[in-house]
């Protein structure tokens, strides 16, 4: 690299001393002549002057802006960052697919309803062996209190809706269990206190749910920050899996559980 700058800035040097020399014989000259060396003169030491900027002030912010893109990157790569989608683009059977358990905490109810829970009935019947569901404790005051703010919406409303949710999910996997012969698990638990952000972890994967801006303004559709906690048995992302520890002090005993047994198989 040394190399080539210098080899650059000696043929820009050799560029602007052959026009003034030019520009020198132009003047010299004085004959019609002399315009089109003036001319030439003025386009080599154009290029001269251009292939020098270029060099040393144009190709060197290029390089670091490219070297700090590379940089940004390698550093979501090392943060566990996957990817980042919509949360109708997700798809859910391939993450489900591939880990035996599950885990999500889930805050936007119509959505998981919608967009998940079948995934997640399907995946019981197959590839999952264990499945916690985690929800606001709507029965303590000051929970649900702290949940309708975050939602902006009202608090006899949600909790209603809560604990519907419940008795659907309850309802739902009993009549999955009845008509399969799955082992997988499900436990349905409350929890005394809300996250900032709902999630779902998996031994390899974990997820924050990033609500909409504004539902006021139209942008209704949440997002996922998807990252990988294993990649090639290197571990990543170590403060999700970690965070989600944290929280699990803060669950009280399962609403619902058709685990039974030491083993944990229905």
């Amino acid at each position: 690299m040394p190399r080539t700058k210098l080899t650059v800035a000696l043929v820009a040097l050799c560029c602007v001393v052959l026009g003034l020399l030019l520009l020198w014989w132009s003047t010299a000259l004085g004959t019609p002549l002399s315009i089109i060396l003036g001319t030439l003169a003025t386009v080599i030491i154009t290029i001269g002057v251009v292939n020098l900027i270029s060099d040393w002030i144009l190709q060197r912010s290029i390089t670091d802006d490219l070297i700090s893109l590379i940089q940004t990157d390698r550093r979501l790569v090392e943060a566990g960052v996957d990817r980042f989608e919509q949360s109708e683009d997700v798809d859910w059977a391939e993450l489900l697919s591939i880990d035996e358990n599950a885990e999500f905490f889930v805050m936007d109810i119509p959505q998981f309803k919608t967009l998940i829970w079948p995934r997640v009935l399907d995946a019981a019947k197959s590839s999952l062996k264990t499945v916690n569901l985690v929800v606001v404790d709507v029965k303590k005051e000051s929970t649900l209190i702290s949940y309708a703010r975050r939602r902006s919406q009202d608090g006899e409303n949600l909790a209603a809706e809560v604990m519907r949710f419940e008795s659907e999910v309850e309802r739902e996997r009993k009549a999955m269990k009845a008509s399969s012969s799955t082992r997988c698990t499900l436990t349905l638990r409350r929890s005394t206190i809300t996250p900032a952000n709902a999630y779902f972890e998996s031994q390899k994967f974990s997820a924050l749910f990033i609500d909409p801006l504004g539902f006021e303004t139209g942008h209704t559709k949440s997002h996922l920050i998807i990252f990988r906690t294993e990649r090639r048995g290197r571990q990543f992302a170590r403060w999700a899996p970690e965070s989600a520890a944290a929280l699990r002090a803060r669950f009280t005993s399962p609403a619902y559980s058709d685990a039974t047994g030491s083993t944990g198989e229905i």
